[in-house]
């Protein structure tokens, strides 16, 4: 009978082992970049909302009598 072998013969070479550490470091820098850009988004909605929250705010003290879009005018935004 014939022996069947499960285990695969794999032989790396140099060259494809370097290959291979260079897809890995691209795949690691991308996802890195990609979670930065993401999370800078954030912030940076964030800090829109923020100043809205805040120009709404003033509006309703200094200027309780006008619509928002005239306030914002007021404001010259």
């Amino acid at each position: 009978m014939y022996k069947i072998d499960f285990e695969p013969k794999i032989e790396y070479s140099v060259r494809s082992v370097i290959i291979m550490f260079a897809q890995l470091v691209v795949l690691i820098v991308v996802t890195l970049s990609l979670l930065f850009a993401v999370f800078a988004l954030m912030l940076w909605i964030g800090d829109i909302r923020a100043s809205e929250h805040e120009i709404g705010g003033w509006c309703k003290k200094y200027h309780p009598e006008l619509s928002y879009e005239a306030c914002l005018d007021e404001a010259g935004v």
